[in-house]
C-alpha cells in the first residue's frame, strides 16, 4: 500500500513541478524581475540620470555663460592710451618682479611671481601653464627685472618679457576655457541619456541597441571636446561645440534613418512572403 501511495503521489508532484517551471518561464526568474520589471527599472535609472545631468548642466551653465561673456568683452575692449589704466580699456603697465616662488614636487611644480607697480602693494601672478609661455617666462625673468603687464578692470591678465607672453590662470580667456570644458561634460551626458531614454522606450531590440550606441557616442563627445580645446593654444569658440554637436547629431540621424529603412525593408519582405504563401493553393502546400 505504501508503494502504491508513493506511485500515486509521483504524478502529482511532477505536475506541480511542471506548473512551477511554466510560471518561471512566463514571469522570469523565480523571485526576481521579469522583462517588464527590468524595462521599468532601466527607464527609472535613466530618468534619475537625466535629472542629475540636467541639474549639473544648469549649475555649471550659470558660471560658463558669464565666463564666456566676460572673455568676449575683454576681446572687444579697446587699448588704453599709453600706460594709463581705465575701467573699460586694456592697459599695458610696466611692473617690477619682486620675487619668483615655486611649490610642489618635481613632477608637479607650480610657479608664481610677486609684482609691484599695479596699484598699491604687491600683485601675485600665477602662470596658467606651459602652453601659455610658462617655462619661457620663468627662464627669462629675475627678481628686480621690469616686465610689461596687461591689466583690465584692475585685474592682471598676462605678462610679457622679451616677446614671451604668459597668461594668468585667472584671466578671462582661461576662465572661459575651463568653464566651457566643464560645461561640455554634463551637457554631453544629458544629451546622451536623452537618446538612450528615447531608444529604450521604442519597441524592438535594434532600436534599443541603436539608442545605447548613439547615446554612448554623444557622451564620449564631451571628453573628446575637452581634450581638443586644451590641445589648442587659442581659446576655442563655443561654436566649435555646436559644430561638434551638429556632427554627432548628423551621425545619429543617419543611423536612425538607416535603422528605419532596415525595419521597413524587413517588414516589406515579410509581407511579400505572406502574400506569396497565400497565393499558393492549399492543396499544393500539403
Amino acid at each position: 500500500m505504501a508503494e502504491q501511495g508513493a506511485r500515486t503521489g509521483a504524478p502529482g508532484d511532477a505536475g506541480d513541478g511542471e506548473r512551477g517551471m511554466a510560471s518561471v518561464a512566463k514571469g522570469g526568474v523565480a523571485g526576481g524581475y521579469g522583462p517588464a520589471e527590468e524595462r521599468k527599472l532601466a527607464l527609472l535609472v535613466l530618468r534619475i540620470q537625466l535629472i542629475l545631468a540636467a541639474l549639473m548642466t544648469l549649475s555649471i551653465g550659470c558660471f560658463a555663460i558669464p565666463a564666456q561673456l566676460a572673455a568676449q568683452r575683454y576681446d572687444s575692449a579697446p587699448r588704453c592710451p599709453g600706460t594709463t589704466q581705465g575701467p573699460n580699456c586694456v592697459a599695458s603697465v610696466p611692473v617690477t618682479v619682486s620675487s619668483i616662488d615655486q611649490g610642489g614636487d618635481e613632477r608637479d611644480t607650480s610657479y608664481w611671481l610677486e609684482l609691484t607697480g599695479i596699484g598699491s602693494g604687491q600683485t601675485t601672478f600665477t602662470p596658467a601653464g606651459s602652453n601659455h609661455g610658462l617655462h619661457g617666462l620663468i627662464a627669462q625673468v629675475k627678481p628686480g627685472q621690469q616686465v610689461t603687464a596687461t591689466v583690465w578692470h584692475g585685474d592682471l591678465i598676462q605678462l610679457e618679457s622679451a616677446g614671451t607672453v604668459s597668461v594668468d590662470s585667472g584671466s578671462p580667456d582661461i576662465r572661459a576655457r575651463n568653464w566651457l570644458g566643464g560645461f561640455a561634460i554634463p551637457c554631453s551626458f544629458l544629451l546622451g541619456f536623452v537618446i538612450m531614454y528615447v531608444g529604450r522606450r521604442r519597441p524592438g531590440r535594434r532600436a534599443k541597441a541603436l539608442g545605447m550606441g548613439v547615446g554612448l557616442l554623444v557622451i564620449l563627445n564631451g571628453p573628446a571636446f575637452l581634450f581638443l580645446q586644451y590641445a589648442l593654444t587659442d581659446r576655442p569658440s563655443p561654436l566649435l561645440a555646436l559644430a561638434t554637436l551638429a556632427g554627432v547629431g548628423a551621425i545619429a540621424a543617419g543611423l536612425w534613418a538607416l535603422n528605419a529603412w532596415g525595419t521597413r525593408r524587413n517588414n516589406r519582405r515579410l509581407v511579400e512572403m505572406l502574400e506569396m504563401r497565400d497565393a499558393v493553393p492549399a492543396d499544393s502546400r500539403l
